[in-house]
């Protein structure tokens, strides 16, 4: 999996651009890889290599007229691939099935040419043609860092979800990294019975490493580090992400003149939320005068392949389990930080109480709140400069804020999420003096909507405000192709959604068609009390796939009709469209039906989207695919 550079995004642009790949590969095997980009259709648009068992590198090239920097989902804005990645290369194409002729796939060079730039193009080798010396890149050793360490005030690491060697870690200036017993290679990475072993994963929103109860994580700093670190006591910062959850504790040893393994430990709340931890030390050396096996080292062995860029042993370990816990849990750690400060002694100060969340008290403000944003505000906090706002773990406010409410107008914000608020109030040093966290939503009052999911249960096949898909009395129906209201689970231009089939003939022999079928929705008694019982003014917002030039038939009830007919024209885009329709005259019970419905439609549903038109012939009709249903009462 690949990224692309911020240059290179710049260069791509907003738009869909010519592009040729090029995939440099050794031919063993008659098994196939695929390639997927994103493209103007897909995230994972895709062609397949296949191989031939030549036994030798080739390089292929595809050309590709519909290369983009982000799929654009028309509800939920750019998208790239799974993981925040570009570019995909599989060992295993989709003609492939079983294990059986699936084969390693070996990759040496990868390029993408856009139209209009013109790099040096890699030579083509034939089946049969032998590669120059020069065909594959010869491996240079890594150099040692060249940073004075009369330079380095910082060190800090962000752990990743990745799962080898160069995907668990990013380091700044390569000084801090996680030590692996020794040998930094998948492995040993992978070797799930060693002390020293922990799992990258994605935890509430945020890449990070894994400690179980009995394993830790071990960094090792580089040279350069240990040299700015020096020999004698000096004062540093230690802080450490994490994720407050449980209420035992997480050890820190460092490196102290005394100890080579000096305790600090973390005491958790359960709040549930990531936070840091510092720790203010003034004892710091890079080997200690406690001698163990690896000198004033911390226990574990340097592979010789790397001991010029480091020392003999590790310097700082991470426990799951903190001083006189009987048992711990796995813990969540996503960055580390190590500020060398001035070498003056200074005093540790003694830990203060931390605010708890409770705080701040956030109240949304429902007058100022409507669809498309969400308003709150909080009570001022005594000798507050200002206030940082979040939403999840995206900080808002570029500077501390000195008013009590916030406004949070966002794009992003949707009717079928709930939204995680957190405000900080500081200091005029920046320093926390409280905190705040309340979950909202945007403002529904006069709002019903449903989504259409892919589930094939009935809890699975939407979500709804004031709305239920209606699949019949028991709602045990989902699968009853023959019933009206049968409707299929489906995805389609990467939005998950449901179909109604086409009208088609009947399959059981008996002559005729099934050309009915429709998605019909019930309104909750909150929604038909505040549509009431005069007409009204409505908004009416359906979400379809424009696929095809048939039409979508829509029956809303009115005053005068429970089946009001508005017909959706199709015009064959191959998108997905948004259809806006204002009426005037929606009313929770037609009084002009005086059959045993009571105004309802039938089965006593309130809204209906028929795959087809009333006028339109059968073998005109095509699949119709619906995402999303909205109506907002004004």
């Amino acid at each position: 999996m690949f990224k692309y550079s911020g240059d290179f995004k710049n260069r791509i642009g907003d738009g869909v651009r010519d592009a040729v790949i090029r995939v440099t590969y050794f031919d063993n095997g008659t098994d196939g890889f695929k390639v997927s980009y994103v493209g103007k259709g897909a995230r994972y648009t895709t062609f397949n290599i296949v191989k031939t068992n030549t036994q030798q590198w080739i390089t292929k090239e595809q050309k590709v007229s519909d290369f983009t920097a982000a799929f654009i989902d028309p509800r939920e804005g750019a998208k790239t691939q799974d993981e925040g990645v570009d570019f995909t290369i599989w060992s295993k194409a989709d003609s492939d099935k079983g294990d059986v002729v699936d084969v390693e796939t070996y990759i040496s060079e990868v390029q993408v040419v856009l139209e209009g730039d013109a790099p040096e193009p890699t030579p083509t080798l034939e089946p049969g043609q032998t590669p120059s010396p020069t065909a594959e890149p010869t491996p240079t050793p890594t150099p040692a860092p060249t940073i004075n360490p009369a330079d380095i005030k910082k060190a800090s690491i962000n752990f990743l979800a990745g799962q080898t060697a160069d995907s668990c870690s990013e380091s700044e200036n390569d000084l801090i990294h996680i030590f692996w017993a020794g040998k930094n290679n998948d492995e040993q990475i992978n070797n799930s019975g060693d002390k020293a072993y922990n799992y990258g994963v994605t935890q509430n929103d945020e890449e990070c490493r894994a400690i179980d109860d009995d394993k830790r994580l071990v960094l090792i700093y580089s040279n350069p580090l240990n040299e700015a670190i020096g020999n004698e006591p000096r004062n540093a910062k230690i802080r450490v992400r994490y994720l407050d959850q449980g209420t035992d504790k997480i050890r820190i040893s460092y490196i102290s003149k005394t100890k080579r393994y000096s305790d600090l430990n973390i005491q958790k709340t359960d709040s549930g939320d990531w936070k840091w931890e510092e720790f203010v030390v003034t004892d710091l050396v890079n080997e200690s005068d406690d001698q163990g096996s690896k000198g004033g080292y911390q226990d574990g062995r340097v592979d010789s392949k790397v001991s010029p860029i480091y020392p003999d042993g590790p310097n700082l370990t991470i426990w799951a389990k903190g001083s006189g816990d009987a048992v711990g849990s796995t813990e969540y750690i996503s960055q580390f930080e190590l500020i060398l400060e001035d070498e003056t002694p200074v005093e540790t100060p003694q830990p203060t109480e931390q605010p708890k969340p409770s705080d701040i008290s956030l109240e949304q403000d429902m007058d100022k709140s409507t669809l498309e944003n969400i308003a709150f505000k909080w009570d001022a906090v005594e000798n507050a400069a200002g206030y940082n706002v979040y939403r999840g773990e995206e900080k808002l406010t570029n500077e501390p804020i000195t008013n009590t409410e916030y406004d949070d107008s966002s794009e992003e914000l949707v009717w079928y999420e709930d939204y995680t608020y957190k405000v900080e109030a500081v200091d005029i040093e920046g320093t926390a003096l409280g905190t705040g966290t309340e979950k909202f939503t945007v403002n529904k009052d006069n709002f019903a909507g449903i989504r259409l999911l892919d589930g094939t249960t009935y809890d699975t096949t939407y979500t709804g405000e004031k709305m239920t898909v209606y699949w019949g009395g028991t709602n045990q129906h989902v699968a009853n192709t023959a019933w009206f209201g049968y409707s299929e689970a489906a995805e389609i231009g990467g939005i998950k959604c449901r179909k109604i089939l086409a009208a088609h003939e009947k399959t059981d022999g008996s002559g005729g068609w099934i050309n009915g079928q429709r998605i019909s929705l019930r309104f909750d008694d909150t929604l038909q009390n505040l549509i009431g019982a005069e007409p009204r003014n409505a908004k009416i917002r359906i979400c379809y796939y424009d696929n095809g030039t048939d039409g979508i038939r829509v029956c809303y009830i009115s005053n005068t009709d429970r089946n009001k007919t508005v017909n959706i024209q199709k015009e064959d885009t191959n998108t997905w469209k948004w259809y806006e329709l204002d009426v005037t005259d929606l009313i929770n019970a037609s009084p002009a039906d005086t059959s045993a419905n009571n105004g309802l439609q039938d089965e006593k549903t309130n809204f209906a989207v028929w795959g087809k038109t009333k006028e339109e012939s059968n073998e005109r009709d095509t699949d119709t695919y619906i995402a999303e249903i909205q109506l907002i009462l004004e």
